[in-house]
């Protein structure tokens, strides 16, 4: 049902004044507009102030006035929240994209601050000339007193030829760039040359690059594909500490930088810090001291291994904080080689001086090789440790490892610790997985997420390491069973708990149809069983069915740990009984598990038992229909605004999640879509009750995203999604726009005419965009999405049709949506040979106009 009362009628509201607020909301409730303004005036002076014209919403009594006055607000959304347009009203015919290709979006912590990426020019920065594979210009979106601005974050064409976007910092404030600098002014691109890193600093005019260092070797042979360039693995969150390796993915030979002694085509770990550097240092030696070679910086420096260093774990999995909020400690894996070392080895670097070495320590209470009692722990036994997250001040870090590095650890399975730094040093260890299992092989297949101050860790194993949980249901052998290790004033010294077993008879399907597969081993073993694995994951989505090869790891932890959300096709509390994904929330102060993606309860009511919600409680047996929520991926890299950006969990444990049911009596049930999955509602749970925050309403098809979540910022106060509805006044444009859903938010209506006659009040039947001016770094207007517009048309045109460019980026965008990684990379080769292009998914090039 698409709600359109709201939009008021711009002929018959005043330019200026209260009463201008005033009619305009009046207007939204239906009421004459000449006798109610002076009906209304007066009983205006007979109430307090903050409860005029306060109708309330959908689980608030009264709102502010300004909220309620304002176009963009809805009766049916919770917390007093109105709608605010956060992309400019016209965008030049090309609807905004989430920042990379497949890359996660950038929000603000605050919710004040939002990247995007356009094709289209506007704000400054004119049409970005459209390459094969390439993208245009990169936006900042930012919430002023009187509206959203837009800014361009490009540097000038004439001065920087070819330019691409690498990263931005936590908020917002910096951004990272490759440039290339033309030796003469308006020079044509033709031959690249040597790309360097710099730092964007500053806000519109008095925005600055400032040299980092160079991105390419010396002497090195440049390219288009940037074979030899170094790409970011992961920074300090103010991007004053960038780690890089050397691009090898995209070819065979390296070049390595003077002094590196890596093999051959195998991946170095540096880093730069600060700016104005000559050349990055190395960061996987044990050197003690910082590098600083006569000649070249990495001259006398002793590798922990010739074959090769990454960031975090060996292989794909969670980087979670592998560099520290500040930059001083990186965590690293030295890759086995041939006798040194002998397995995969994880160490932190600390401060660029020390390396610590954290799978194998030196613990407290004896040497190294030795448990923390007196008994020998290492010696023949060595184990690999694998990388599962840190803390965000780098002090605490959890990995995986077989071996026994404490007293009373199982001799056998995975076991997962967690070790705190004191300086350059192990502190502390401790067998996380062994609280409380008297000695029972654990299993661990992997963490599920680690809270940013390492007080909780989620992990997931096939172990009963714990008795019942709040509910009285106890974790089964053999299963994936969910716990969470935390430390609190209660317990210092930290215990666990068990959540839920996550298995299911669908997961049990799943190991039926990969017995053929059972007398095969390693790769092949691997390529047999991926395609059941893809097609149980399509069709019942995320539900942590393989821990240990998981790159995105569907879930969400707050900063604190309290909360966590995450999905599940397992009946998981009493009142599931939907076959599809469903969202469960976690809170462990309560020890309590509740279902999420449940249906709304009748109002005035906040509370109602299951029988009485909405939509059969929101249960449903079509696995089309599944649950969602946003899931950052930290396979390559751990950039930093992806601790505040694709969130869809708050602080206070409020959750935004998407789905095609209609849990709402305003939501639309599900529907066929051109692209991917179905379109899906959108949706926040909060205090035991699901209200309604996007319906799936539009007139025209959502041609950009594959969910219409943009994520929310850490508060919860701002909600971000798309939408190809007009949901104020001035968003006059047919292509898909950017809102935010805000508490306490909204701006007035758009001044207009005082009055029209006739064919007059029809308006033009276009509206004539400016012509946009050189150059980038430009700044729209705060005020700009809210200038006086013709309304949009009740039935949209139909939008072009997409360039071989968007076609590409929309397909990668799909790719990168797939749980597997032998599926996407299968994805991305059959979309770049189908659109004939060659794409990097951490760097998006971009050619523009001078």
């Amino acid at each position: 049902m698409r709600n359109t009362a709201h939009i008021a009628n711009p002929s018959s509201t005043p330019k200026t004044g209260f009463f201008a607020t005033l009619r305009a909301f009046l207007h939204t409730q239906g009421i004459g507009a000449s006798l109610a303004v002076a009906t209304a005036a007066v009983a205006l002076l007979a109430l307090p102030a903050s409860s005029a014209f306060a109708s309330g919403d959908a689980n608030q009594p009264t709102c502010p006035f300004e909220t309620e006055a304002s176009p963009g607000f809805r009766s049916f959304l919770p917390d007093c929240r109105a709608y605010e347009l956060v992309t400019p009203p016209y965008e030049g015919g090309q609807a905004a994209f989430t920042v990379g290709i497949g890359g996660s979006g950038a929000v603000s912590p605050d919710g004040e601050h939002i990247l995007g990426v356009d094709f289209a020019g506007f704000a400054g920065t004119g049409n970005e000339e459209e390459h094969v594979g390439e993208f245009g210009a990169i936006y900042e979106f930012s919430r002023t007193s009187s509206g959203w601005s837009t800014e361009s974050l490009e540097p000038p064409a004439s001065q920087y030829a070819r330019r691409n976007f690498v990263a931005a910092s936590a908020d917002l404030s910096r951004s990272l760039w490759k440039l290339v600098v033309q030796s003469k002014p308006g020079e044509e691109v033709g031959v690249p040359g040597a790309y360097s890193l710099a730092v964007r600093e500053g806000v519109g005019a008095q925005a600055r690059f400032v040299d980092v260092g160079p991105a390419e070797p010396p002497g090195g042979k440049h390219s288009f594909e940037g074979e030899h360039e170094l790409a970011l693995r992961g920074a300090s969150r103010d991007l004053t500490h960038l780690v890089l390796a050397e691009g090898t993915y995209l070819s065979e030979r390296s070049q390595l930088w003077p002094g590196d002694q890596t093999r051959e085509g195998d991946e170095s770990l540096y880093e730069y810090l600060g700016t104005d550097n000559r050349e990055p240092t190395l960061v996987g030696v044990s050197n003690v001291g910082p590098l600083q070679g006569t000649t070249y910086v990495n001259e006398d420096a002793k590798l922990i291994s010739e074959c090769g260093t990454e960031l975090g774990a060996g292989y794909p999995g969670s980087k979670y904080n592998a560099v520290s909020a500040d930059g001083v400690v990186v965590y690293f894996t030295a890759l086995a080689c041939e006798g040194k070392p002998e397995l995969n080895e994880l160490y932190a670097r600390v401060g660029g001086e020390h390396a610590v070495a954290i799978s194998e320590p030196a613990l407290p209470g004896g040497a190294a090789g030795e448990c923390a009692g007196s008994e020998p722990c290492h010696g023949a036994t060595d184990k690999e440790g694998v990388f599962q997250g840190a803390s965000e001040n780098g002090e605490r870090v959890f990995f995986l490892s077989e071996q026994p590095l404490v007293s009373g650890a199982p001799a056998e399975g995975v076991k997962l610790y967690e070790e705190r730094l004191e300086g350059a040093r192990v502190a502390e260890v401790t067998d996380v997985s062994n609280q409380g299992a008297g000695g029972v092989n654990p299993n661990v297949l992997g963490v599920a997420r680690v809270s940013e101050d390492g007080s909780h860790v989620y992990f997931v194993a096939k172990g009963a390491l714990t008795g019942k949980n709040g509910e009285g249901k106890e974790p089964e052998a053999g299963k994936n069973n969910l716990y969470v290790f935390e430390r609190d004033a209660q317990s210092p010294g930290g215990h666990t708990a068990f959540i839920a077993t996550l298995s299911s008879e669908s997961e049990a399907e799943l190991t039926k149809h990969e017995e053929p597969c059972a007398a095969l081993s390693g790769e092949l073993k691997e390529q047999c069983e991926e395609p059941f694995k893809t097609e149980f994951n399509e069709k019942n989505g995320a539900d942590a069915a393989d821990w240990s090869i998981d790159d995105e790891r569907p879930v969400q932890t707050t900063p604190n740990g309290r909360y966590l959300i995450f999905t599940s096709v397992a009946h998981l509390t009493p009142d599931d009984t939907s076959t599809a994904g469903q969202v469960f929330e976690y809170d462990a102060q309560e020890e309590k598990l509740v279902r999420v993606s449940v249906g709304q309860c009748p109002a005035p009511d906040l509370a109602c038992t299951p029988s009485e919600r909405f939509d059969n409680d929101g249960n449903t047996t079509d696995s089309a229909n599944r649950a969602s929520i946003l899931t950052p991926s930290y396979a390559r890299a751990m950039l930093p605004t992806q601790a505040s950006s694709e969130l869809s969990l708050s602080e206070g444990g409020a959750v935004v999640f998407g789905s095609p049911e209609a849990l709402t009596p305003l939501a639309i049930a599900g529907r066929e879509h051109l692209y991917g999955s179905p379109p899906e509602n959108i949706y926040e749970y909060r205090e035991g009750n699901v209200y309604l925050i996007s319906p799936l309403d539009e007139t025209a098809p959502l041609r950009n995203s594959f969910t219409r979540m943009l994520g929310t910022d850490e508060s919860g106060d701002d909600v971000f999604f798309y939408t190809a509805d007009s949901l104020v006044p001035q968003d006059t444009d047919s292509q898909a726009s950017w809102y935010d859903a805000r508490i306490g938010g909204g701006f007035p209506a758009p001044p207009s005419l005082s009055g029209c006659e006739g064919d007059a009040c029809q308006g033009p039947l276009s509206v004539t965009p400016a012509l946009p001016s050189a150059g980038g770094s430009a700044t729209q207007a705060s005020g700009e999405n809210l200038a006086a517009v013709v309304p949009k048309p009740a039935v949209k045109p139909k939008s072009k049709p997409l360039t071989r460019a968007q076609k590409l980026a929309k397909a990668l965008k799909a790719c990168h949506k797939l749980r597997s990684r032998t599926s996407r990379e299968t994805c991305e080769k059959k979309a770049k040979s189908k659109y004939g292009t060659k794409v990097r998914a951490e760097k998006t090039d971009r050619r523009g106009n001078s």
